[in-house]
């Protein structure tokens, strides 16, 4: 006999998601660091993209950006990505519990139309 199947939080599977996909670790280092198998960690990922899609951003403003920023040490971005990288964690986790609390979806949804008036 299995058990129950685990219920995880969604704050938790943005975290391990977010983790994963910021190329530092392997889906089983994630899983050994939470104790948790890779499938599973694969799962969250997955459901990570399905429900939080990144942005199309077009390569010329990536170029653009690029070109304007001043000489910056490697060390300096890792920590700025880094950074970056917790505070979307937060955002979304924080989005998550006001659709929560409120009962509203506040999350733009892809290919939505605005109305005709």
């Amino acid at each position: 006999m299995n058990g129950p199947i685990p219920v995880y939080d969604q704050s938790f599977k943005i975290a391990i998601a977010r983790e994963y996909l910021t190329g530092q670790y392997s889906l089983s280092q994630v899983g050994a660091m939470h104790n948790l198998p890779s499938n599973t960690v694969h799962t969250f990922v997955r459901w990570y993209n399905k429900h939080f899609p990144e942005p199309d951003i077009p390569q010329s403003a990536i170029d653009a950006e690029i070109q304007t920023q001043p000489e910056r040490t490697r060390e300096e971005l890792e920590k700025e990505l880094a950074f970056a990288n917790l505070k979307i964690t937060a955002f979304e986790i924080l989005i998550n519990n006001a659709e929560q609390e409120m009962g509203v979806d506040i999350r733009k949804k892809a290919g939505s139309k605005r109305p005709i008036r």
